[in-house]
């Protein structure tokens, strides 16, 4: 089942509840008026839509605006302005490294740079930790780490696009799943040196309201409505491709894919959503393996995470087929979506290194501790060119810690999921940007920041999960990653969940840090062959020092960056489907959608606040 963004509080140590709202400089007095003289309140219209004369309503975001005929016809998400702002400064960090490549090859065929023994398992590559102290994972992802550190902002150059070099380089973009037209719009708009824009769509009453939105807005140099279906669209361009194609459709973006990597150019540009979470993260494993072909993992607290990896997979096979490879830029798991920013190669070498990149889980029922399986690896001795079979499995019939069985998930995505280059010229990009141009600018800069932060490897530990498990009283954020740190492990936090750390250490080290915690603080006795009482029977295996480490709080979480989103309204995400009956009813219209077309479901812009890692809700409840 599909879980939302937690709602966030302020920044507060972990562990302590939250304070009352008289503590908060609320007034009780005020309060208690406020309550004996409320009345009912006038509705109010949001600041985003406006009506005319005639009864015509017109919807504004950023420098766009789309018209609808009637209330009744709205289908408008305000929530999904979040989606489009980071699309836009996407692209335009895309195409800024995308046309330094096209001049610096001087019209040679560019040569895609081959990752590192690390990244794609050639001969270098090992398969076994050399140190069970300092590993926790197979080796190639301590690599991946490795990486990860050497790029700095410092040493990336400023891509000027107004210089002469520049002046005459264009690309395309396809909107597959137009809808309205408004994302076509506000590229059209807020992008430079983009030649054209496609917004397809496969219903004439949608693509008939393109065109009169893009005349609205005085486009129609840059955007051509086409009303088709979105595969034919792409198939027929396999040998004129789009530079970039955005797929936002309703629900799952599989039935595109196999289109989509054939139809994009050289180093070009993918942007995909996938809106079935329910399905990716939740508990439909059967419809997951049919869409995407791996099986999710609903109840471990990195189902989100697994997601964007098994999503990343099936682009990967998908591409694959016809001698391709991706390489992710930008994966974010975001509100009641995930969206992934992918550039597409042809390469039949790497290619074949692509079983390097996957792996499958080990997810205990009990701890929910994890193994990760790496599938493929090259031979140790020669050249690296053949792939073969990884070694394993990495872990016994059950559980080390707890003794419980293990769940199997995958296969997935498992190389990294972010490319740092890219997002830290992206978040460049956004900071120097007017606040008019993001109006989501915030939220941008923050989970940008965050990402940026991660560690390139798969999956995460939940604190509050670890707690509960061990029904132990909760455990600070800052004490949990300064313990590991404090062991000689590598930590961060991530973006798909709060409270939640990524780290290299294994699996022991992170149960030695619980079982020295409640040593600390004893509650009553436990009942015994339980997965907590198992593993607290352990004897610890290192010292454990609550000592704070410098590293342990990130640059996102000290400078108070909004990181996770609050809920803006009740009921709020991607709504029924338009044309579904409800729909229907609730609107009175029998209008399709797809792409950016949604029920209005928010009368107010997304009410972004500053985020604590707070679990405290779920811990009172351990």
């Amino acid at each position: 089942m599909t879980t939302m963004q937690p709602t966030s509080t302020t920044e507060a140590q972990v562990g302590t509840l939250p304070p009352k709202a008289v503590e908060c400089g609320q007034g009780s007095q005020d309060s208690v008026k406020s309550k004996k003289s409320k009345k009912p309140k006038t509705p109010q219209e949001p600041t985003w839509k406006t009506k005319g004369e005639d009864g015509t309503v017109f919807v504004t975001e950023g420098k766009a605006t789309i018209k609808f005929p009637s209330d009744n016809s709205v289908f408008y998400n305000p929530v999904q302005e979040y989606n489009r702002d980071t699309s836009i400064a996407a692209i335009s960090t895309w195409s800024k490294m995308f046309f330094k490549e096209r001049v610096e090859t001087a019209g040679r065929r560019r040569k895609v740079k081959q990752p590192s023994g690390r990244e794609n398992g050639d001969g270098n590559e090992r398969n076994e930790p050399t140190s069970p102290q300092k590993s926790a994972i197979p080796a190639i992802f301590n690599g991946y780490i490795e990486e990860h550190e050497e790029i700095k902002m410092e040493d990336l150059d400023d891509i000027d696009l107004s210089q002469p070099e520049y002046k005459d380089q264009r690309f395309t973009i396809l909107e597959a799943l137009s809808a309205t037209g408004l994302r076509s719009i506000r590229y059209a708009k807020d992008l430079e040196h983009v030649e054209t824009i496609v917004a397809n769509d496969i219903l004439s009453d949608a693509v008939e309201a393109i065109r009169q939105n893009v005349k609205h807005n005085n486009v129609e140099d840059i955007v051509v409505a086409n009303e088709g279906d979105a595969n034919i669209s792409m198939y027929q361009v396999i040998k004129k491709p789009y530079d970039v194609i955005d797929l936002d459709p309703y629900g799952s973006a599989a039935p595109f894919l196999d289109a989509a990597v054939q139809a994009v150019s050289e180093g070009g540009l993918l942007c995909i959503t996938c809106t079935d979470l329910a399905v990716l993260a939740g508990n439909q494993p059967d419809a997951c393996w049919a869409k995407y072909g791996g099986m999710p993992l609903p109840n471990s607290p990195y189902c989100h995470e697994m997601a964007l990896r098994l999503l990343l997979h099936t682009v990967q096979t998908s591409a694959a087929r016809y001698k391709r490879c991706i390489e992710p830029l930008l994966s974010l798991s975001i509100d009641f979506y995930v969206r992934i920013f992918v550039r597409v190669y042809t390469s039949p070498a790497l290619v074949k290194k692509a079983a390097g990149k996957t792996s499958m889980v080990y997810h205990c029922s009990g701890c929910r501790s994890f193994v990760l399986q790496p599938i493929g690896k090259s031979p140790q001795n020669g050249d690296g060119k053949k792939v073969g079979a990884a070694c394993g499995p990495n872990v016994g019939s059950t559980c080390e810690h707890c003794g419980r069985r293990f769940h199997i998930g995958g296969p997935f995505y498992s190389a990294p999921i972010h490319n740092q280059e890219f997002i830290k010229r992206m978040l460049r990009h956004v900071t120097d940007a007017p606040q008019e141009k993001y109006k989501t600018k915030s939220r941008m800069i923050g989970m940008l920041t965050v990402a940026s932060e991660e560690l390139p490897i798969p999956f995460f530990y939940d604190i509050a999960s670890l707690v509960a498990t061990a029904k132990s009283m909760p455990l600070p954020l800052l004490k949990f990653t300064s313990a590991l740190l404090n062991m000689g492990y590598k930590v961060s936090l991530t973006h798909a969940a709060q409270n939640c750390v990524k780290t290299n250490a294994p699996g022991w080290a992170v149960w030695d840090v619980i079982r020295r915690h409640v040593q600390e603080q004893p509650l009553k006795e436990r009942p015994a062959d339980t997965p907590g009482s198992n593993i607290l029977a352990k004897p610890l295996k290192n010292e454990v020092s609550w000592e704070h480490h410098p590293q342990a709080n990130p640059c996102s979480r000290k400078m108070k960056l909004v990181r996770y989103q609050e809920n803006p309204t009740a009921y709020w995400g991607p709504m029924e489907r338009a044309g579904s009956k409800k729909a229907q009813e609730a609107n009175g219209t029998n209008k399709k959608r797809s792409g950016d077309i949604d029920q209005l479901g928010a009368d107010q812009q997304p009410n972004e606040q500053t985020a604590d890692d707070s679990a405290n809700k779920r811990l009172r409840s351990t």
